[in-house]
């Protein structure tokens, strides 16, 4: 729980980080890629579309490389509902018709390091409170959500930090001090830094057969 997958929390966030890997851009996030190509890779193993894991995994990352899993995608949202015009915007490489549509606040607060040293541990509990008490989580089911809400990592466990360097951006309501007076406390106090190296853990810690 201390150590984030990927670097987005939030509705809008969280698309647009799925569509950076669907797209395989540079810089997307490659724990999310290497996660999705494992449980992907072992379901292929399992109905016997692929005959090694090493395969099963090759397979789940080519959709991402000859777009495959993009144009999967553009089809599914089609058929839930979206219409042709805007699927066709986010699966796109025009940056600003993606983020037309998926639109983040433009209220925006950085997470600042307090010293200098290794990314210990991130409080993904604390970042995902944060996020749904401004409005971008529910606690029952009529809670209106806010997609504009997220925070956007710009580091990872493991990764070096130096003393007021932002690690975080976090999209906020205009009305989040109301909402949540101590948000930007609880936001800083969710990074813990080590003066020594960090090695960060697998994602997988056991695979049952």
């Amino acid at each position: 729980m201390n150590n984030p997958i990927g670097y987005c929390i939030g509705n809008a966030l969280e698309i647009q980080e799925s569509l950076d890997l669907m797209k395989y851009k540079q810089g997307h996030s490659a724990d999310l890629e290497d996660l999705i190509c494992e449980q992907g890779g072992r379901l292929l193993l399992l109905t016997k579309k692929a005959q090694t894991i090493e395969e099963g995994r090759e397979m789940i990352r080519d959709t991402f490389k000859n777009g495959s899993a993009l144009q999967k995608f553009h089809d599914m949202i089609i058929g839930q509902g979206v219409s042709p015009s805007i699927a066709a915007q986010l699966v796109s490489n025009d940056e600003n018709a993606v983020q037309s549509i998926l639109k983040l606040s433009d209220v925006t607060h950085q997470a600042i390091s307090t010293q200098k040293g290794y990314v210990q541990s991130i409080a993904s509990f604390n970042l995902g409170t944060i996020v749904q008490r401004l409005g971008g989580g529910r606690l029952k089911s009529t809670d209106k959500l806010d997609f504009s809400v997220g925070i956007r990592l710009l580091k990872h466990v493991g990764d070096s930090v130096q003393e007021n360097e932002p690690w975080a951006i976090l999209y906020a309501p205009h009305d989040a001090s109301k909402r949540y007076p101590s948000f930007l406390d609880d936001l800083n106090s969710s990074l813990v830094v080590s003066l020594t190296p960090v090695q960060p853990l697998q994602r997988i810690y056991k695979i049952l057969a």
